[in-house]
């Protein structure tokens, strides 16, 4: 009897999480099931679990391919995730652009693409090259304190409008802070 290798294959997951303190989007809660511990008490600090995300679900999430890692292909060289805010500019954390043992930066524009357009990193997408790297000047990658970044593509990305992270504004913030326990919908490729 010969034995098939599994096909490895890295799809874009949801996860329904209970998060205290944070509402998220009607829709996300409709689409998914969230599970409340209602014995906890202090706010979950993992998120485990989860369900393959249906194509389109999610336009804004990115997947960024550190090019200097082995490989080919967006399975391969996937390593962070992140958020499409605008036509040309990814938010994502910054302890993806530095060493967790030293905290040098390690990762930078010209060793970097992002990946958009499918839940599959095996599946149909598109690379978009990187301008610029932006991680908040004040980032303690010992603390992880400030752990956020913004990248400037280098080109617009094509089909993108209306496919933007939904950001809220700060009245929306306040009353997102407002509920105790809610659910909310997290993706990534885990």
């Amino acid at each position: 009897m010969t034995h098939r290798p599994r096909r490895r294959t890295r799809r874009l997951a949801v996860l329904a999480a209970a998060l205290a303190g944070l509402a998220g989007p009607a829709a996300a809660q409709e689409r998914f099931t969230c599970h409340l511990d209602p014995d906890r008490s202090r706010p979950v600090s993992k998120v485990v679990g989860g369900q393959p995300a249906p194509p389109g679900a999610f336009p804004w999430q990115v997947s960024l391919q550190n090019l200097r890692l082995p490989g080919t292909t967006p399975f391969e060289q996937h390593y962070c995730g992140g958020s499409l805010i605008g036509a040309e500019w990814v938010l994502t954390a910054a302890h993806c652009f530095f060493s967790s043992e030293t905290g040098e930066r390690v990762v930078y524009e010209e060793d970097l693409t992002i990946w958009r357009g499918s839940v599959d990193l095996e599946g149909d997408g598109r690379a978009y090259p990187v301008a610029r790297i932006y991680p908040h000047e004040r980032y303690d990658p010992r603390t992880l304190d400030n752990d956020i970044a913004l990248i400037r593509l280098a080109e617009p990305v094509s089909g993108a409008r209306g496919a933007y992270a939904p950001l809220p504004s700060s009245p929306q913030v306040a009353r997102q802070f407002a509920y105790d326990r809610a659910c909310t919908a997290v993706t990534g490729w885990g």
